[in-house]
């Protein structure tokens, strides 16, 4: 394995905290900061004080838009 470029199917895929009103212009913006610190992918992960209702279409729709980010990014989504 190439140590200086590590696939992102084995870097860090952290739970990412989903906590406030989402946005999908704010969840690209966070997902490319996460790929260029070396983040391989993330867990979206809904916490308290979410406020975007929990599996709504607007929820669906912020899911989309993270894995749609991610796959531009060439991260894994989960």
């Amino acid at each position: 394995m190439d140590f200086k470029n590590i696939p992102n199917k084995y870097r860090p895929i952290p739970f990412w905290s989903w906590n406030e009103k989402l946005d999908a212009v704010e969840i690209a913006r966070q997902i490319e900061q996460m790929q260029s610190v070396g983040i391989g992918g993330y867990f979206m992960h809904a916490r308290g004080g979410l406020q975007t209702e929990y599996m709504s279409k607007e929820w669906f729709d912020n899911i989309e838009a993270a894995a749609d980010e991610a796959a531009a990014c060439g991260m894994h989504p989960w």
